[in-house]
């Protein structure tokens, strides 16, 4: 499983998560559910009960820069936790 940590302080009103797991069964995509009030949020790195290899992310936050997330050999560790990093599009 892969965690992905949004920090406090920070609106996340429109918050987009969007991801596309792959391993020996192919690939797999999926959006998130996502609430203003929560700050973490965990993403499967499973499908139909064998593992991703890898897992590619798209975060979108209204106001700030918009967040690629890559992770690597998701066999060899069962939990990934990503701090996920705002930064504001404002001059």
């Amino acid at each position: 499983m892969v965690r992905l940590r949004f920090p406090a302080g920070v609106d996340l009103t429109g918050l987009s998560i969007r991801y596309f797991a792959r391993g020996a069964f192919g690939g797999y995509g999926s959006d998130v559910s996502t609430s203003p009030d929560r700050r973490e949020y965990i993403l499967d790195t499973t499908h139909d009960g064998r593992p991703a290899d890898r897992l590619d992310a798209i975060v979108y936050n209204p106001g700030f820069r918009i967040v690629l997330v890559t992770e690597r050999d998701l066999a060899a560790r069962p939990e990934v936790v990503v701090p996920i990093r705002l930064e504001s599009l404002a001059w």
